[in-house]
């Protein structure tokens, strides 16, 4: 308990630290003479700056000297509080979790400072169940290559890098230009290696990763220019689509999907069943616990899917109790990696 507390106290001290130098940046990257005129702001989609922007000022300037374009005076603030925080950091070794911890709660401030729903971060809870899978899926493996290519802030595959037994080479697409970002300035202040591209992630060849990864966003895709079997069908529905850009990868893989509740019930879904069947199979479906999300509309499961020949006749289906209930929690987690183990070895 004693231990827990610490690691709090260092997470708090990480985020109040890297929090109030970012201030520092925002207001004294504002120009009043101009900022508050209607000339300036007329038909501005948002202010000068905002609290992302600011952040990664402060991390490229921390990391790699670059220039900020701030007052004499705000930069001698900043470069005081800085020294003081790397002071901190190695006073206390923070480590990648910590940090990546730290990182995700002010993911939060700047989703609320962007008016960004908080429901496109994954919860820590699901990236380590996600770790699990992979670690039972991936015994004796030494190293993997993991793609995830709706990579989003990051927070799942950080979580699963942080708490996987395997050695993980991570990486990331996400065709939100900001996200990317994020998870460039959020790998870099962990000290992790992440290969990051901002792109469409149906125009990325997969080849050379073992696994996929994905917390799928949910929405319709269109693209005049883009053609699959399913899309040339009328499929729109983004995690049919994406899931079918795994399948046509050349050699046996294996994928690990966060999906809503309601995806086997869109559009075109007979249509996905059929080429699922056709091209691989589905391993099993993990329904999560309606308390790891905010409301009952926002669970989630796991989806694992194979593009390797069918072996079985169905998907097996994991019911996660609550996880306050701990002993069934990790009864059925172990059930779960007993699964994965075995299915890897068929």
């Amino acid at each position: 308990m004693e231990n827990k507390r610490e690691d709090e106290h260092i997470i708090n001290q990480i985020v109040d630290g890297l929090d109030e130098i970012a201030m520092l940046h925002y207001y004294g990257s504002i120009d009043e003479e101009t900022e508050n005129t209607d000339v300036t702001n007329y038909n501005k989609e948002r202010p000068t700056t905002h609290f992302y922007e600011s952040l990664f000022a402060i991390i490229d300037y921390f990391l790699e000297d670059k220039p900020m374009y701030v007052s004499e005076e705000v930069k001698k603030q900043i470069d005081e509080k800085l020294s003081a925080f790397q002071q901190m950091i190695e006073t206390r070794a923070v480590n990648s979790e910590e940090m990546r911890r730290a990182l995700l709660l002010l993911d939060i401030k700047a989703f609320k400072n962007i008016n960004f729903p908080l429901d496109l971060i994954t919860p820590d809870a699901v990236g380590l169940i996600f770790a699990r899978c992979i670690d039972a899926y991936f015994k004796g493996k030494k190293q993997i290559v993991v793609l995830d290519n709706n990579f989003g802030t990051g927070n799942l595959m950080f979580a699963i890098q942080n708490h996987t037994q395997v050695d993980i080479q991570m990486i990331g697409m996400d065709n939100h230009a900001l996200f990317a970002q994020v998870a460039v300035h959020k790998a870099n202040m962990m000290m992790v290696e992440l290969d990051m591209y901002y792109q469409d992630a149906l125009e990325f060849p997969i080849d050379g990763v073992d696994a996929m990864v994905s917390d799928i966003a949910h929405y319709r895709y269109e693209n005049e220019n883009y053609h699959s079997e399913l899309y040339d069908q009328g499929v729109r529905y983004f995690p049919y689509l994406l899931i079918e850009h795994f399948f046509l990868t050349s050699s046996s893989r294996i994928g690990f999907y966060l999906i809503n509740n309601s995806f086997f019930s869109q559009e075109k879904n007979d249509v996905f069943s059929q080429y699922v069947k056709k091209h691989g199979q589905i391993l099993a479906l993990i329904t999560l616990p309606i308390q790891m999300f905010a409301t009952p509309e926002e669970a989630k499961s796991i989806l694992i899917v194979s593009n390797a020949p069918s072996h079985q006749s169905e998907m097996h289906i994991f019911m996660l109790p609550e996880s306050n209930d701990k002993p069934r929690f990790f009864e059925k987690l172990k059930e779960i990696e007993v699964f994965l183990e075995e299915s890897r070895g068929k």
